[in-house]
């Protein structure tokens, strides 16, 4: 990992031209590490989507509902990786307007009853 200034200086100015050159940019924001960028990528205009993976041994989804809160308070769009039990206890503590659940299921009927149950 590098320093949040280094990223400022070497990787944001090329990211922020790539960026502006999307329809709809989303990025990939891997581990808890990464984490001191946030607020840097946060910043940035046209990136519309961070997609969170707070990466292994870091523990499951309810333990970042404050960090998903704060990417949807930014305006920005959040993808998260969540497990089907997760996804209802996701929802009600950040809402679903900004949120994109990456989740998994069993059958097409499955499938189905999610999302009829989050139609959007």
């Amino acid at each position: 990992m590098i320093s949040d200034a280094m990223f400022r200086e070497f990787c944001l100015p090329p990211l922020v031209d790539l960026i502006d050159s999307l329809d709809y940019a989303m990025y990939h924001l891997d581990g808890a590490g990464a984490l001191s960028h946030l607020d840097t990528l946060l910043g940035i205009k046209n990136l519309r989507a961070i997609q969170w993976v707070p990466g292994a041994g870091h523990g499951s989804v309810p333990q970042w509902y404050d960090l998903i809160r704060r990417i949807l308070s930014k305006g920005k769009s959040v993808e998260v990786f969540a497990g089907l039990d997760e996804v209802d206890d996701l929802v009600k503590n950040v809402g679903t307007r900004g949120l994109l659940i990456y989740t998994g299921v069993s059958s097409p009927d499955e499938a189905a009853s999610l999302l009829e149950k989050y139609p959007q």
